[in-house]
């Protein structure tokens, strides 16, 4: 394993572990303070609870994610470039997933 994918492997590792302890505090404090999203206020959401449950979920899925890559790069170093573009897509499709049903809290 070379440098850059050590790099990688650090990189997709730490944001794994990030993703997930962030979903985890927002999901056992229900803190929607941590939640930023464009034109999203706090006071116009019906059920918070959910929402935060909602957001924590997809949160730890990332995370979930990002390790699931880390361990690619890892033991597969040959296969990087597609981990990682799958990382990307994958990623995408979450946000992307979480932005458009965000609607059902407001």
């Amino acid at each position: 394993m070379g440098p850059a994918n050590l790099v990688l492997l650090v990189m997709t590792s730490w944001c794994g572990i990030l993703f997930l302890l962030v979903g985890y505090v927002v999901k056992q404090n229900q803190s929607l303070g941590t939640i930023s999203f464009p034109n999203l206020r706090i006071e116009k959401i019906r059920d918070k609870v959910g929402f935060s449950r909602f957001v924590s979920n997809h949160l730890m899925l990332a995370g979930v994610v990002a390790l699931f890559t880390s361990l690619i790069i890892g033991l597969l170093p040959q296969f990087t470039l597609l981990a990682i573009l799958l990382f990307i897509i994958a990623i995408l499709l979450i946000v992307t997933e979480l932005a458009i049903n965000k609607k059902r809290y407001l």
